[in-house]
């Protein structure tokens, strides 16, 4: 799929959904899943989720660029090493889940 394959318009409108989205993000802390996947997917549902997490990925990004002197860098590292085994549990949950209705 390219950009040449969605509409110039809805392209535009998912432009304006993502900043939106990205805004609220950045001011609160979440919104650009909640506000900007279910109107994404209506539009164009092949966008999501990718595009989603690679903009939360750049989103997050920034907000370490400039926010870092603020981190309690103590309570990430407890934080990061017990992500590891809930993702091994939801990627096993998510791979045992059969696509049968």
């Amino acid at each position: 799929m390219t950009i040449a394959d969605i509409p110039w318009v809805t392209v535009l409108v998912i432009g304006l959904i993502v900043l939106v989205g990205s805004y609220v993000q950045g001011t609160i802390g979440l919104g650009l899943g909640m506000l900007s996947a279910p109107l994404i997917a209506l539009l164009e549902p092949r966008l999501v989720p990718t595009m989603l997490l690679l903009l939360a990925i750049v989103i997050s990004g920034g907000v370490l660029a400039t926010e870092w002197r603020h981190i309690n860098w103590r309570a990430v590292g407890w934080a990061l090493p017990a992500r590891i085994p809930g993702t091994v549990l939801g990627v096993w949950l998510a791979t045992s889940f059969s696509y049968r209705v």
